[in-house]
């Protein structure tokens, strides 16, 4: 998976728990399916900038902040990966 997609989908993860919000209550904010949400947080599925900003905008969060890395940390694995264990 590209490093970016990595970033993405760990960033998305984390800001979706720390709201305490469901894939589901994420993807009805966003306007999209569960089923995508999961695949983005699992296995770092490319995203459109449409899809990104609407997840930014369900999260209360810049878009730039979904593809900007944690401060001093490695790029997050997504949920679900082996790496994330």
């Amino acid at each position: 998976m590209k490093a970016i997609r990595r970033v993405v989908a760990g960033n998305i993860h984390a800001l979706r728990r720390q709201r305490g919000l469901t894939q589901i209550q994420l993807a009805e904010a966003a306007g999209i399916a569960q089923t995508y949400v999961g695949q983005i947080e699992r296995d770092g599925r490319n995203v459109t900038l449409d899809v990104l900003e609407a997840i930014a905008v369900a999260l209360g969060v810049a878009a730039s902040e979904l593809v900007t890395p944690p401060a001093g940390a490695a790029a997050p694995a997504p949920a679900g990966s082996r790496e994330a264990a």
